[in-house]
């Protein structure tokens, strides 16, 4: 499911001093199913500084999907 097709909750808390963020990927709604059968297996990835993060894959949820993971993004100053 591409990105465009979801509507995705983030929340991030920046660090003074430090630059880094806490990405928190809280959940997901997608606006259609892409399985024609059972319900879709969905993940989050995106890339940072060349490394591409990934959230683990909720089987069977379908159009909403919770994962509550958390990411640390670091050198936040260097990639703006």
């Amino acid at each position: 499911m591409r990105a465009s097709a979801a509507r995705t909750v983030v929340q991030s808390h920046v660090s003074s001093g430090n630059a880094r963020i806490e990405l928190t990927i809280k959940s997901a709604k997608f606006y259609e199913d892409a399985d024609a059968w059972g319900k879709q297996d969905p993940f989050i990835q995106f890339k940072y500084m060349g490394k591409l993060n990934k959230t683990s894959v909720k089987d069977d949820a379908g159009k909403k999907a919770k994962w509550n993971e958390k990411f640390i993004l670091e050198n936040i100053q260097g990639e703006i």
